[in-house]
């Protein structure tokens, strides 16, 4: 496997496991999540959802609808993404869906078109695009020029707030630059927010990228930018992770899920820039092999890495 076809790999392993681990520490408090993790970070089991270890939640789930579209389809089909959406959700169900996720599709299922069913308004800033679009940066890791256009086309289907598209947009650029170009997480950072300068999406994550030159801790860092389902917090915090702990994935997750908050979300978007930049092996393999569909996302994953050398030429 290439360090490029790895990098594919460890984003989309990254964001799963990542998603698997937060997963029965979401909305607990913070003396809750040290207990239940007594003995280290691991996969558990979610008794209040009847979720079981290793198991992933709507991060994912979504994640993978994006996946297989652009597997098939070979670029960001609004119609397409959404009806794999809506599929999902009369059919297996979405764990832990999103209000505003819910909304857009309950509007799709009466007939609205995918590009007016997603949310607007303030309530609508969530983390929702950011935690699912990481198969989109893949898709043009090897392609140069701007792809806000692609990330608002995988958006629109249940978010239309410009808040969660500039989220999703600096998760999809950080993503492609750092498994296309070798580029440092805060660098690539950096270089999204200015696309999305005037959001405020990019005003916290300025204060991110400042706090890490200041060399901050990273608990308290993720303290202070907030690590709730406000996708201003969200992006912003896993940046900081990912950045502050490079390669020791395991601890970027522990700092974020500790927090508390939207943990299977900072987490799932942390590991899934980590795994971009540093590759599949910073997973530790028992969480590689642990988490559920783990050799189907892998296996998807190398087609999504020949897709990508293909548009790319």
């Amino acid at each position: 496997m290439s360090q490029s076809e790895d990098r594919f790999v460890g984003c989309l392993l990254g964001l799963a496991v990542g998603d698997a681990l937060g997963m029965p520490a979401e909305g607990r408090t913070r003396p809750q999540i040290e207990r239940i993790f007594a003995d280290g970070l691991r996969f558990l089991p979610d008794e209040r959802r009847g979720m079981p270890a290793g198991c992933f939640t709507d991060d994912t789930q979504l994640m993978l609808c994006h996946l297989d579209s652009i597997l098939e389809k070979g670029c960001a089909d609004t119609a397409d993404i959404a009806q794999r959406f809506l599929n999902l959700f009369l059919g297996e169900g979405i764990r832990g869906i999103g209000t505003s996720t819910l909304k857009a599709l309950l509007r799709l299922k009466g007939g609205v078109r995918a590009e007016e069913a997603g949310e607007e308004g303030f309530w609508a800033a969530g983390n929702g695009v950011a935690m699912r679009i990481a198969p989109v940066g893949l898709l043009f890791a090897f392609v140069e020029g701007d792809i806000y256009d692609e990330v608002r086309k995988a958006a629109v289907m249940t978010h239309r707030n410009e808040e969660a598209i500039a989220g999703g947009y600096v998760v999809a650029e950080v993503v492609r630059r750092c498994a296309g170009r070798d580029t440092g997480i805060a660098e690539a950072a950096q270089k999204a927010l200015q696309r999305v300068e005037t959001t405020k999406v990019a005003g916290r994550l300025k204060e991110a990228l400042k706090m890490l030159e200041e060399g901050v801790a990273a608990e308290e860092a993720v303290m202070r930018l907030g690590t709730g389902g406000y996708v201003v917090e969200t992006v912003a915090s896993a940046v900081y992770a990912a950045a502050f702990y490079g390669e020791d994935y395991t601890e970027a997750l522990r700092v974020l899920i500790f927090a508390g908050g939207d943990t299977d979300t900072t987490a799932a978007i942390c590991g899934a820039l980590i795994g971009a930049k540093f590759g599949k092996d910073v997973i530790p393999q028992p969480l590689r092999t642990g988490v559920e569909r783990g050799s189907e996302i892998e296996e998807k994953a190398r087609r999504l890495y020949r897709v990508a050398r293909e548009l790319g030429g």
